[in-house]
């Protein structure tokens, strides 16, 4: 095929065969400068990456309660604190605990696995009051620009 394109006897012969081979390798080019540009993978941010120096500094072994899924699976992965809900393949009964956090924040309604222990409660800094932590006299544990830290002794209900 390429002798039948390179052939002398054709002036255009070169041209042609030049022009295959450019556009072939521009492709490839397009196609790698394209990867180089996309942002693959998962990268923590500014105060993810302050929130899990804080969570690092704590000594005891917690459990981690957020409703921001990324916090929950770095914490698993960077700290030596349980989530209780962190990665959707990682999680057990993912949807029940997922609604167990949601439940908890409207309306108090505490877990069985979580009473008679301290639980690390993560929530993102957003406008609205909180209905657990409305009748809570604590100041945030941690905060920053977007999220905030609060440790709460959870005793079970007689």
């Amino acid at each position: 095929f390429f002798d039948r394109l390179m052939s002398i006897r054709h002036v255009g012969g070169l041209w042609r065969t030049g022009s295959l081979l450019a556009v072939l390798l521009l492709d490839n080019a397009v196609w790698f400068g394209s990867r180089c540009i996309q942002r693959t993978g998962v990268y923590i941010h500014r105060d993810e990456k302050l929130l899990l120096t804080y969570l690092r500094s704590v000594s005891e072994n917690l459990l981690v309660v957020c409703e921001l899924g990324r916090i929950g699976y770095f914490t698993t992965v960077y700290t030596k604190h349980r989530a209780w809900h962190s990665h959707r393949y990682n999680t057990p009964d993912r949807d029940r605990r997922k609604q167990e956090i949601v439940d908890f924040l409207k309306t108090n309604a505490t877990p069985e696995a979580w009473e008679d222990r301290e639980v690390v409660l993560v929530l993102p800094k957003r406008g609205g009051p909180i209905p657990v932590l409305e009748g809570l006299e604590k100041r945030p544990s941690y905060e920053n620009n977007s999220i905030r830290v609060l440790r709460l002794q959870l005793d079970s209900h007689p």
